[in-house]
């Protein structure tokens, strides 16, 4: 059960007060920490915070409680009283050794590079079977994805839709604050959070297939002088059962950093959670890897957009969905967009400043 307002923590510290639903109190979960009131009155605020996040837990899952806990001991053991303050305590840590900090840009949302979300690289793919890229022999050509002009794109292994970026960005997002070649922990709760899904079995299942997608998939990307060979998770381990709240342990490797500053949009994890299907969400960080103007509309054609986006629909039934797409996005986007005639009447999509 995950608390959604300050009425809601009200009335789970008076559940707990009434000795119900087996919540720990404040002073048995500092108990369970390893300290007393006394020690933390000095990082008082920062501690109850912490409390929170353990009530956030339901009672009933006793190992997810004991996990969280233990990790935020380690925390308050290795960092120290003097140096606790403001820290905001989850169970993921990291190895900084070495790493190398993401661009400005992320401290306003989850960077993503512009040659990945203007492609096909993470597109508009069909419900069922997805296709798997692949080569017979090593001397053979990768297959290479639809992108945007200047930008090469060749790519090995399963089709990634917008629910494997949900992913990479929820990894981009808990690494951001570390670094390009940091060793990053998180449980699959903190990951399942942060993209917006509940955290079930089945959601926990889907997660580790993505996880594999994404650490699997090779890339040899081409941007003017720049490139990059690599898959969009440098290593990653499993800590205990992920199913019981283990941790998975992920790096990201070191030259994503060059394509990151090839051009980064930082994506608001928080927004792409309203968004629903995949064309919506391409569609919306498509336009906001674009500086468009009141003086400077952006426009495509349809058939251009349907091969960037991956889409492998019949053209008519594409142009129909990505009417439909336009109404979802005018709902939420600070853009307007539409269906238009250009001057050889071909259409176009039209994105422009109300």
């Amino acid at each position: 059960m995950t608390i959604s307002s300050t009425q809601d923590i009200t009335e789970r510290l008076n559940l707990i007060k009434q000795r119900k639903l087996g919540y720990l109190t404040y002073e048995e979960y500092l108990a369970e920490l390893g300290t007393t009131l006394k020690e933390v009155k000095p990082i008082e605020k920062t501690v109850k915070k912490w409390y929170r996040l353990i009530l956030e837990i339901d009672p009933s899952n006793n190992t997810a409680r004991k996990q969280r806990i233990k990790d935020q001991s380690i925390l308050l053991q290795n960092t120290g009283f003097d140096n606790i303050n403001g820290l905001e305590l989850t169970s993921n840590h990291c190895n900084k050794a070495d790493a190398i900090p993401f661009p400005d840009i992320a401290v306003t949302g989850a960077p993503a590079p512009n040659a990945l979300i203007r492609s096909s690289v993470f597109g508009v793919v069909k419900r069922g079977a997805r296709k798997q890229y692949t080569i017979q022999n090593i001397e053979d050509s990768w297959p290479t994805l639809a992108s945007w002009k200047d930008t090469k794109i060749q790519f090995l292994g399963f089709q990634l839709d917008q629910a494997d970026l949900d992913t990479w960005l929820s990894l981009i997002e808990l690494a951001k604050q570390h670094g390009f070649g940091a060793t990053v922990s998180a449980t699959a709760y903190e990951i399942l959070k942060i993209s917006g899904k509940k955290d079930t079995g089945q959601t926990r299942t889907w997660l580790t297939a993505s996880l594999d997608r994404l650490f699997l998939g090779r890339l040899k990307i081409q941007i003017n002088s720049c490139s990059y060979r690599g898959s969009f998770i440098d290593s990653i381990a499993e800590d205990g059962l992920i199913g019981n709240d283990g941790k998975y342990h992920f790096t990201l490797n070191k030259r994503l950093m060059g394509l990151f500053k090839s051009g980064t949009t930082a994506l608001s994890i928080e927004h792409r959670r309203q968004l629903k299907g995949d064309l919506v969400k391409w569609l919306s960080s498509y336009i906001a890897s674009h500086a468009i103007t009141k003086s400077k509309p952006h426009k495509i054609s349809i058939s251009k957009l349907q091969k960037l986006c991956g889409s492998e629909s019949l053209l008519k039934k594409f142009k129909q969905n990505l009417q439909k797409a336009t109404v979802a996005l005018n709902n939420v986007e600070k853009y307007k967009t539409s269906i238009e005639k250009g001057q050889t009447n071909e259409d176009l999509f039209v994105v422009r400043v109300p």
